[in-house]
């Protein structure tokens, strides 16, 4: 028997951070997947950095061995990985030629990708909250696992506008309008929202985190006292899964919540129904929280930044592995023509922070007119008074209107640091210049 293995599906991890052009828009705003994928080609040939530099995808080690035992294996790509399949050929009489798997793939068969980090780096240009109530995890699936899936995105629809939400720089939620926005706090920490450009709707967000230990910390996110907490977990169905009550004579500000006793009820298996769950907070001030969570005890690990999840066949038969009669989507024709299979996509964006110009040598700095549409004076530095989003090769400083940029020195190291008033900061050290003149 021929030794064949083709692609099974390939995953791309497309962060604003390494594609961002240099005119400030990125392959993000790409909406035809042919030229994102035309781009990115040009990317790889001109070895520019992906997201491959800080996060590896790997099958999870407590499957490694099944999924081998499936003729499945995985390898790096450009920015992303590849599934391989052993497969057996088929040549029709028009001498066309058609792929199944060696071992055929159950529909219902769970096909996990972990991604680790390589480094810690990836959180800190990466968009998304600083403080969360729980320590869930990125779940990205072909499976409509909190929200419908549009091909070729693995990614959960991003929340609607909740005014009572305490927003953090940069997160994501829609408008009453239906157009994708940011929470911008600028220089003063003055609170506005951005609309996206509408073509920026799949990206990955808050509602892709849903992966937690059946024990883990939860944190209080309330600034008055509370005493008392009340934990009520349900199903899908809003059936009780269980209960927990937690009082306390000081003021609680973390706890640890064990549900390691419903292990078989909470494992993740991929199918919506079974796999999500209903947290509930409530407590004795008026504080309250409600999350759609999911639990493994195998798949949630130390490291691990996220994980993908497929199915041979799901509920969008646009992300379907094989077809009706079994064979993969890569395939060759009776004119010699491939075709190839499925790239699937998750677009992330970039983390928003403040840059602060300090003079190298610790004086004052002055603010050059020419740039004080961009930067304000604060405590002998420069702050950029709208926040910057962060690039490996250009980040643009928006002016007081977000509506042209400059480009300006750009952090050497990502030391973030964070106020009382939302603002997120990266200090640049600049020598004294005509640009940045100093205060004699």
């Amino acid at each position: 028997m021929e030794l064949i293995y083709k692609t099974l599906f390939e995953v791309k991890l497309l962060h604003e951070y390494f594609v961002k052009r240099e005119d400030g828009s990125s392959i993000l705003n790409e909406p035809d997947a042919a030229k994102r994928a035309a781009e990115m080609e040009t990317a790889f040939s001109q070895d520019r950095e992906h997201t491959g530099r800080d996060i590896s995808f790997e099958f999870p080690e407590t499957l490694r061995l099944l999924y081998e035992s499936q003729g499945l294996k995985i390898i790096p790509s450009f920015a992303g990985c590849r599934v391989l399949c052993r497969v057996v050929r088929t040549i029709l009489p028009d001498k066309s030629e058609l792929f199944a798997p060696i071992h055929p793939l159950p529909s219902s068969m769970n096909i996990f990708i972990s991604l680790n980090r390589r480094n810690n780096i990836v959180d800190v240009y990466t968009n998304g909250r600083l403080v969360r109530s729980i320590p869930s995890t990125y779940i990205f699936s072909s499976e409509n696992i909190n929200g419908p899936r549009v091909f070729p995105f693995l990614t959960n629809p991003v929340a609607a506008y909740n005014a009572s939400h305490k927003y953090e720089q940069g997160e994501l939620s829609v408008a009453a309008n239906g157009k994708l926005q940011e929470a911008l706090y600028d220089h003063q920490g003055n609170f506005s929202l951005f609309q996206l450009d509408p073509s920026l709707i799949y990206l990955a967000n808050e509602s892709d985190r849903l992966l937690l230990p059946l024990q883990f910390k939860y944190s209080i996110m309330h600034s008055s006292p509370v005493h008392h907490l009340e934990f009520l977990l349900q199903d899908a169905g809003g059936t009780e899964v269980k209960k927990l009550s937690f009082d306390k004579p000081d003021p609680i500000k973390n706890l640890v919540v064990d549900f390691s006793d419903k292990e078989q009820q909470l494992r993740f298996t991929g199918t919506p129904s079974l796999s999500l769950f209903t947290l509930s907070v409530t407590s004795d001030n008026g504080y309250s929280e409600t999350r759609t969570i999911a639990f493994d005890r195998d798949l949630y690990k130390a490291g691990n930044w996220g994980l993908i999840h497929l199915r041979p066949k799901n509920a969008n038969s646009a992300f379907n592995l094989v077809d009706s009669s079994g064979f993969i989507a890569r395939r060759k024709n009776a004119l010699g023509i491939w075709t190839e299979a499925p790239v699937f996509e998750i677009m992330l964006k970039s983390r928003l922070g403040h840059f602060r110009y300090l003079n190298n040598k610790g004086r004052q700095l002055a603010l050059n007119p020419s740039l004080q549409n961009f930067l304000a004076q604060e405590n002998g530095a420069l702050i950029s008074r709208m926040p910057v989003s962060l690039s490996h090769y250009y980040s643009m400083v928006p002016d007081s209107g977000s509506s042209t940029t400059r480009y300006l020195p750009q952090p050497v190291n990502y030391d973030m640091k964070k106020d009382s008033s939302q603002r997120i900061f990266f200090d640049v050290f600049v020598p004294e210049s005509d640009l940045f003149p100093i205060v004699h």
